[in-house]
Protein backbone atom coordinates (compact mmCIF):
# COMPACT_ATOMS: atom_id res chain seq x y z
CA UNK A 1 0.00 0.00 0.00
CA UNK A 2 1.34 3.42 -0.97
CA UNK A 3 1.55 6.08 1.74
CA UNK A 4 -0.88 8.96 1.56
CA UNK A 5 1.32 11.99 0.81
CA UNK A 6 0.66 15.09 2.81
CA UNK A 7 -1.59 13.59 5.47
CA UNK A 8 0.59 14.99 8.23
CA UNK A 9 1.24 18.43 6.74
CA UNK A 10 -0.52 21.57 7.97
CA UNK A 11 -3.82 22.06 6.16
CA UNK A 12 -5.10 25.28 4.65
CA UNK A 13 -7.53 27.14 6.87
CA UNK A 14 -11.11 27.02 5.65
CA UNK A 15 -13.04 30.05 6.82
CA UNK A 16 -16.70 30.50 7.68
CA UNK A 17 -17.44 32.22 4.37
CA UNK A 18 -16.02 29.30 2.40
CA UNK A 19 -18.19 26.90 4.39
CA UNK A 20 -21.24 29.06 3.65
CA UNK A 21 -20.44 29.03 -0.08
CA UNK A 22 -19.97 25.25 -0.10
CA UNK A 23 -23.24 24.81 1.81
CA UNK A 24 -25.09 27.07 -0.62
CA UNK A 25 -23.73 25.28 -3.70
CA UNK A 26 -24.44 21.88 -2.13
CA UNK A 27 -28.01 22.91 -1.31
CA UNK A 28 -28.57 24.08 -4.87
CA UNK A 29 -27.14 20.85 -6.31
CA UNK A 30 -29.31 18.72 -4.05
CA UNK A 31 -32.40 20.78 -4.89
CA UNK A 32 -31.63 20.37 -8.59
CA UNK A 33 -31.25 16.59 -8.09
CA UNK A 34 -27.54 16.77 -8.88
CA UNK A 35 -26.33 14.61 -5.99
CA UNK A 36 -24.67 12.12 -8.36
CA UNK A 37 -22.56 14.93 -9.81
CA UNK A 38 -21.66 16.13 -6.33
CA UNK A 39 -20.69 12.61 -5.26
CA UNK A 40 -18.49 12.12 -8.33
CA UNK A 41 -16.84 15.50 -7.78
CA UNK A 42 -16.16 14.82 -4.09
CA UNK A 43 -14.86 11.31 -4.76
CA UNK A 44 -12.52 12.32 -7.58
CA UNK A 45 -11.12 15.33 -5.72
CA UNK A 46 -10.53 13.14 -2.68
CA UNK A 47 -8.86 10.49 -4.83
CA UNK A 48 -6.66 13.21 -6.33
CA UNK A 49 -5.49 14.07 -2.83
CA UNK A 50 -4.53 10.45 -2.22
CA UNK A 51 -2.55 9.86 -5.41
CA UNK A 52 1.21 9.53 -5.25
CA UNK A 53 1.66 10.82 -8.80
CA UNK A 54 0.98 14.47 -9.70
CA UNK A 55 -0.30 13.56 -13.18
CA UNK A 56 -2.86 11.14 -11.74
CA UNK A 57 -3.89 13.78 -9.19
CA UNK A 58 -4.33 16.33 -11.97
CA UNK A 59 -6.64 14.02 -13.92
CA UNK A 60 -8.74 13.27 -10.83
CA UNK A 61 -9.01 16.96 -9.88
CA UNK A 62 -10.12 17.98 -13.36
CA UNK A 63 -12.69 15.16 -13.50
CA UNK A 64 -13.99 16.42 -10.15
CA UNK A 65 -14.19 20.00 -11.39
CA UNK A 66 -15.94 18.92 -14.59
CA UNK A 67 -18.47 16.92 -12.56
CA UNK A 68 -19.07 19.91 -10.31
CA UNK A 69 -19.46 22.70 -12.88
CA UNK A 70 -19.73 20.93 -16.24
CA UNK A 71 -22.86 20.10 -18.17
CA UNK A 72 -24.19 17.63 -20.71
CA UNK A 73 -24.03 19.88 -23.75
CA UNK A 74 -21.17 19.22 -26.18
CA UNK A 75 -18.42 21.65 -27.02
CA UNK A 76 -16.48 24.47 -25.40
CA UNK A 77 -15.62 22.41 -22.31
CA UNK A 78 -12.57 24.48 -21.46
CA UNK A 79 -14.41 27.78 -21.85
CA UNK A 80 -17.33 26.61 -19.71
CA UNK A 81 -15.00 25.42 -16.97
CA UNK A 82 -13.02 28.66 -17.09
CA UNK A 83 -16.12 30.84 -16.87
CA UNK A 84 -17.93 28.84 -14.23
CA UNK A 85 -14.95 28.36 -11.94
CA UNK A 86 -14.07 32.06 -12.18
CA UNK A 87 -17.68 32.91 -11.25
CA UNK A 88 -17.64 30.39 -8.39
CA UNK A 89 -14.42 31.88 -6.99
CA UNK A 90 -15.55 35.49 -7.36
CA UNK A 91 -15.33 37.30 -4.06
CA UNK A 92 -12.75 35.01 -2.48
CA UNK A 93 -10.20 37.21 -0.68
CA UNK A 94 -7.18 35.37 -2.11
CA UNK A 95 -8.50 35.76 -5.67
CA UNK A 96 -7.93 39.37 -6.67
CA UNK A 97 -8.14 38.87 -10.43
CA UNK A 98 -10.80 36.63 -12.00
CA UNK A 99 -8.93 36.85 -15.31
CA UNK A 100 -6.08 35.05 -13.54
CA UNK A 101 -8.47 32.22 -12.61
CA UNK A 102 -9.84 32.16 -16.15
CA UNK A 103 -6.30 31.82 -17.56
CA UNK A 104 -5.18 29.30 -14.90
CA UNK A 105 -8.11 26.97 -15.63
CA UNK A 106 -7.19 27.03 -19.33
CA UNK A 107 -3.62 25.99 -18.47
CA UNK A 108 -4.82 23.32 -16.03
CA UNK A 109 -7.16 21.84 -18.65
CA UNK A 110 -4.38 21.93 -21.28
CA UNK A 111 -2.04 20.14 -18.85
CA UNK A 112 -4.75 17.52 -18.25
CA UNK A 113 -5.17 17.05 -22.01
CA UNK A 114 -1.41 16.73 -22.41
CA UNK A 115 -1.26 14.00 -19.76
CA UNK A 116 -4.20 11.94 -21.04
CA UNK A 117 -2.79 12.09 -24.58
CA UNK A 118 0.66 10.93 -23.50
CA UNK A 119 2.46 14.25 -23.62
CA UNK A 120 4.38 16.14 -20.97
CA UNK A 121 2.27 19.04 -19.63
CA UNK A 122 3.01 22.23 -21.55
CA UNK A 123 2.65 24.35 -18.37
CA UNK A 124 4.98 23.33 -15.56
CA UNK A 125 4.03 26.38 -13.50
CA UNK A 126 0.68 28.18 -13.28
CA UNK A 127 0.41 31.56 -11.51
CA UNK A 128 -2.61 31.82 -9.23
CA UNK A 129 -3.28 34.06 -6.22
CA UNK A 130 0.25 35.46 -6.28
CA UNK A 131 1.99 32.07 -6.25
CA UNK A 132 3.23 29.69 -8.94
CA UNK A 133 1.63 26.23 -8.76
CA UNK A 134 2.04 22.91 -10.50
CA UNK A 135 -0.96 22.07 -12.71
CA UNK A 136 -2.24 19.58 -10.11
CA UNK A 137 -1.93 22.11 -7.27
CA UNK A 138 -3.65 24.80 -9.34
CA UNK A 139 -6.52 22.39 -10.07
CA UNK A 140 -6.83 21.53 -6.41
Amino acid sequence: MKPCPGWNLPADHVGAEQFRRVAAVSTELIAADQTDRLNVAARRITEGDLRGDASDSLIDYVIGLEALVGDESPGETTYKLRSRLAALLAGQPEIADLREVFDAVKKVYQARSDVVHGRRPSSASIPLAGTDHTPADAAR
